[in-house]
């Protein structure tokens, strides 16, 4: 498994890009996403001006599934991140969230556990860490082999 910083840039333009297309699930990117898109842009190494070439062409780029489990499960506890931080769970944001987690190669209910992974963990002031092997032991049952 390679870590974040390892993946190509282009896997960062992807995964930043599907970040961005769920902020904008609901027509608005709110304070706290902007937030959530910096952290994740910095966590990822994402430099500014790859994150404004998404924002300003976010159409033209493609979304890419990745190859390594860690990756693609990072991608999806980020996403569901930006599909909780404002505090309102809307469904069309639910919807694009299963989508995208489904195509990462998780069944529609992964999005549930995550949410409630984090949420968990956050009432318990896990660590991220904590919280991702929590998460990932609950979320095995619901990958395909």
């Amino acid at each position: 498994m390679r870590s974040i910083k390892d993946i190509s840039p282009e896997e960062k333009k992807y995964h930043f890009r599907n970040l961005v297309v769920m902020s904008l699930a609901d027509g608005k990117i709110t304070d706290d996403e902007k937030s959530v898109l910096s952290y994740a842009a910095s966590k990822w190494g994402i430099s500014k001006e790859v994150q404004d070439e998404v924002m300003q062409h976010l159409e033209e780029i493609e979304s890419k599934v990745p190859d390594d489990p860690e990756v693609r499960f990072q991608q999806l506890y980020d996403l569901v991140e930006i599909m909780i931080i404002d505090g309102e769970l809307k469904i069309v944001e639910k919807n694009l969230c299963s989508k995208i987690a489904q195509a990462l190669g998780y069944q529609p209910e992964a999005v549930d556990v995550v949410k409630n992974g984090i949420l968990a963990g956050n009432r318990k002031y896990l660590s991220q860490e904590e919280m991702h092997k929590v998460i990932k032991a609950q979320l095995e049952p619901l990958i395909p082999k």
